[in-house]
């Protein structure tokens, strides 16, 4: 079977390599739902039970014992132990739901700002991906950032983006300032964001293969923009 890819066509078009996720400082947002999927070693639903600090360690490192509800990737069961560093450790809080994202280092299970974990409540787009994982789904993910400082009409910042077109509608909200569509069929599409000044696009097959990359600048009288994509398998 072929793989996937995406070709943008627009106004401007800049192709290339890109990285699936950006680096990011201790504010980080935590990349993209498909990435963290695929670099963590462990990914469960719990509720933080007790948050205490390392007695072994020099630094304000957290140990965070979480309830399971619900294994995805590994192993986790019943209470685990999750470290959260001190420099770019998670904030956590005793008693909420999370998704967690976590990886084995030396010193155990660690869990911080730029792997992606966040409260249950906010984490739609990932549970969405992760179910299209667990049916066994295929499609290409188009992904990448828009830029939030110019509002809609009716003053509003852009919060969704729609991609529509043979394939099919998706829809996904727009967190600050990054998107992701997940299991897109090939097909022609149209990407919209209402609201957005720029929007950088990226897409590639889950999995990793080569990535092409489009920035779209539109006019200042306009609140919306949109860019086709043809997604086909060579």
């Amino acid at each position: 079977m072929g793989r996937l890819v995406c070709v943008a066509v627009a106004t401007a078009l800049l192709c290339g390599l890109a990285a699936a996720d950006r680096v990011f400082a201790c504010t980080c947002a935590g990349g993209f739902a498909f990435a963290a999927y695929a670099r963590s070693d462990e990914i469960f639903t719990g509720r933080v039970v007790t948050i205490m600090r390392d007695p072994t360690s020099q630094f304000q490192r957290l140990i965070v014992r979480v309830r399971v509800a619900e294994s995805i990737k590994g192993s986790a069961a019943g209470e685990v132990e999750v470290i959260s560093g001190s420099l770019c450790g998670f904030p956590f809080e005793q008693g909420r739901e999370y998704l967690i994202y976590a990886t084995y280092e030396a010193d155990g299970l660690n869990v911080d700002l730029c792997n992606r974990t966040r409260t249950l409540d906010l984490a739609s787009v990932d549970l969405s991906y992760i179910a299209g994982v667990n049916e066994g789904r295929s499609g290409a993910n188009v992904f990448g950032f828009a830029d939030l400082e110019r509002s809609d009409a009716n003053g509003q910042p852009a919060m969704w983006m729609v991609l529509s077109g043979t394939g099919g509608r998706f829809e996904t909200v727009l967190e600050k300032g990054k998107f992701e569509f997940h299991f897109v069929p090939p097909g022609t599409y149209t990407l919209s964001a209402i609201g957005a000044d720029v929007v950088k696009i990226m897409s590639s097959r889950s999995g990793g293969v080569v990535l092409r990359g489009v920035t779209i600048h539109r006019s200042t009288d306009a609140f919306s923009l949109a860019v086709t994509l043809r997604i086909k398998r060579d």
